[in-house]
C-alpha cells in the first residue's frame, strides 16, 4: 500500500512542478529519483539501461531535430514562400484554414504565433477575436491527427510498438470530420475580407511545391516505413539544398535550434516509464484486463491528463502507465492518442492555446464553450469510428 501512496505522491509531484513551469526532464529526473528512493537499488540499474537503450536515443534526437528543421525552413524563407503563394491564390476564407495546418506541420509553438501574426489583419471583422483564435488553434492543431512527426504521436506509438502509418490511417475519417466541422467556423467571412490580409511574397506554383518538400519528404518517408530518424534528415537537406547559398552557415544556425532540452527529456521519458514498468506498482492499482473492452477508460485517462497537464507530450507517458496493460491494438493506440490530443486542445495550458490567446488578447472562458463543442465532437466521432474497427476487426 505504502509503494502506491508513494507513486501516486510521485506522479503528483510531476503534474505540480510541469504546471509551475519546471523543465520537462528536470522534473521528470526529481519525480523519478524520488519514486526510485523505495527502491535504490534499481536506481544505477535503471539509468545505464535507459542510456545505452537504442530506441530513447532515436527517439529524443529525432524530435529535438524536428525543432532544427523548422528553423532551417523560417532561415530559407521557405515559409513565407509557402504562406506567399496560399495568399496569393486562395480566397481569404480558404487562407485562413491553410495558414495554421501547413503550419501545423511544423509541430513547434513558434508557427501558432507565426500563423497568429497573420490571422490578426482578419480580427476587425465578425467577432473576429474569438473566431480567429479558434480557427489558429483548431486547424493547427487537427494536423496532429494525420502528421506522422507529431513527438506525441511518435512516444506513444514507440512504447506500445506500434506502426505509426497504422495510426494515422485509422484518423484519416477523423482528421477530415475535424476539417469539416471546422468550416463551420469561416462560414461568416468571404471574399470582402481580401483586402484585409497582409501579403507575403509573390511565389510560382513551382516555387510552392519545391518549398513544401522539406515537409513533404519526411512524412512520405516515415508513412512508407523508413527510420523515423533518416525521415527528419532527410528533411534537412532537402531544405538544405533548395536554398542556394550559406549552405553550411544555415545548417550550423539551424543546429542551434537543437532542442537539448527536449532531447533529455525524451530520455527521462523512458526513464520514467522504465521505473514504473520494473517496479509494477500499477499492477496494484489497476486490475485491468487486455481481453475486455475498456474503450471508455482508454478515451477518459489520456483526456484527462492531458487536459490538466496541457502538454500532451508529457501526458502520454502518464496515461500510458496506466493503461498499458489494456493497449494492444492499433485501435487502442488512436483512441488513446485522438482523447489526448483532445484533451490538450481543450487545456488553457496548452502551448498553443497560450500563444494564440495571448495574441489574440482574449480570455479562455470567452472561447471556451465553442473549442468544447468542436474537440467532444470530434472525439464522439473517433470514439464511434474506433468501436465499428474493433467490432468489425476484432468481434468485440
Amino acid at each position: 500500500m505504502f509503494e502506491v501512496i508513494w507513486l501516486t505522491l510521485c506522479i503528483g509531484l510531476l503534474l505540480v512542478l510541469n504546471l509551475k513551469g519546471f523543465d520537462l526532464a528536470l522534473a521528470i529526473l526529481v519525480a523519478t529519483t524520488l519514486y526510485l528512493m523505495v527502491y535504490p537499488q534499481l536506481i544505477p540499474v535503471l539509468a545505464i539501461k535507459t542510456l545505452t537503450n537504442y530506441k530513447a536515443i532515436e527517439l529524443a534526437l529525432t524530435i529535438a531535430m524536428i525543432s532544427v528543421l523548422s528553423h532551417l525552413m523560417e532561415i530559407n524563407k521557405q515559409i513565407e514562400n509557402i504562406l506567399g503563394w496560399l495568399q496569393t491564390h486562395l480566397k481569404p476564407k480558404w487562407v485562413m484554414i491553410s495558414i495554421p495546418a501547413f503550419l501545423g506541420l511544423l509541430p513547434s509553438p513558434s508557427s501558432a504565433l507565426f500563423s497568429a501574426n497573420i490571422l490578426k489583419n482578419l480580427e476587425k471583422k465578425y467577432d473576429g477575436k474569438e473566431i480567429l483564435t479558434l480557427i489558429n488553434v483548431w486547424y493547427k492543431r487537427s494536423m496532429s491527427f494525420i502528421h506522422p512527426l507529431m513527438p506525441s504521436l511518435l512516444l506513444l506509438t514507440k512504447f506500445s510498438q506500434t506502426s505509426v502509418s497504422a495510426v494515422i490511417l485509422l484518423q484519416i475519417p477523423t482528421f477530415l470530420f475535424a476539417f469539416l466541422i471546422g468550416l463551420l467556423l469561416t462560414k461568416k467571412f468571404n471574399d470582402s475580407l481580401e483586402s484585409n490580409l497582409n501579403r507575403t511574397i509573390q511565389t510560382t506554383e513551382y516555387n510552392f511545391f519545391v518549398n513544401l518538400a522539406p515537409i513533404v519528404v519526411p512524412v512520405f518517408l516515415t508513412l512508407a516505413g523508413i527510420p523515423i530518424i533518416l525521415s527528419v534528415t532527410a528533411g534537412i537537406l532537402t531544405s538544405l539544398l533548395i536554398t542556394k547559398a550559406q549552405r553550411v552557415k544555415k545548417l550550423f544556425l539551424g543546429f542551434r535550434e537543437f532542442d537539448i532540452k527536449l532531447f533529455f527529456a525524451v530520455i527521462g521519458i523512458f526513464y520514467f516509464v522504465e521505473a514504473i514498468q520494473t517496479t509494477g506498482t500499477f499492477s496494484l492499482i489497476f486490475n485491468l484486463d487486455k481481453n475486455y473492452n475498456n474503450s471508455l477508460l482508454i478515451v477518459t485517462v489520456p483526456f484527462l491528463v492531458a487536459y490538466l497537464v496541457g502538454v500532451p507530450f508529457a501526458a502520454v507517458p502518464i496515461s500510458f502507465i496506466i493503461l498499458s496493460p489494456i493497449i494492444s491494438t492499433p485501435t487502442d493506440v488512436s483512441l488513446f492518442y485522438v482523447a489526448s490530443t483532445c484533451g490538450s486542445i481543450l487545456s488553457p495550458l496548452d502551448i498553443v492555446n497560450v500563444v494564440s490567446m495571448k495574441q489574440f488578447e482574449i480570455r479562455y472562458s470567452l472561447y471556451f464553450k465553442r473549442i468544447f463543442v468542436l474537440v467532444i465532437t470530434t472525439l464522439i466521432f473517433h470514439f464511434t469510428l474506433m468501436s465499428w474497427c474493433r467490432y468489425i476487426f476484432l468481434g468485440n
